[in-house]
């Protein structure tokens, strides 16, 4: 039988091993499939480009983009805790996750655009300008 993709799955299941000095503790973030308006929502924000007088700028903000994806699309987290208790209990527990960890857990789960950027051409991101 054919191997297929499917396309029903929704539910993206990032392992993280999260740093205490030298202790690495091991994390779980279940995030949801993103939608297709979520995913351009996200690479606009992360990669803007702007051509002026012959110069072209890169500018973006990756990381409020990364915790804006994250936080609409994170289901729950495992191996957290506040104050002692598993940060599941807690009504805002997604604030108390380090924005780190939602950037390198959306990096993961949404790879390839995180990697391209703004979706379209593969360029990489780089703030700064450069002549045309």
């Amino acid at each position: 039988m054919e191997q297929l993709y499917e396309v029903g799955n929704t539910e993206i299941v990032v392992k993280l091993d999260a740093g205490m000095g030298d202790l690495q503790v091991p994390v779980v973030h279940v995030l949801r499939q993103a939608t297709t308006k979520e995913i351009k929502e996200y690479s606009r924000m992360s990669s803007k480009t702007e051509v002026r007088r012959g110069k072209v700028r890169f500018e973006g903000n990756a990381l409020d983009a990364a915790e804006k994806l994250w936080n609409r699309t994170a289901t729950r987290v495992e191996g957290y805790s506040n104050h002692g208790q598993p940060l599941m209990e807690q009504e805002n527990w997604k604030e108390l996750v380090p924005i780190l960890h939602k950037e390198t857990a959306v990096r993961e789960a949404f790879g390839e655009v995180y990697a391209r950027g703004d979706g379209d051409d593969g360029d990489d991101d780089r703030e700064g300008e450069r002549e045309t």
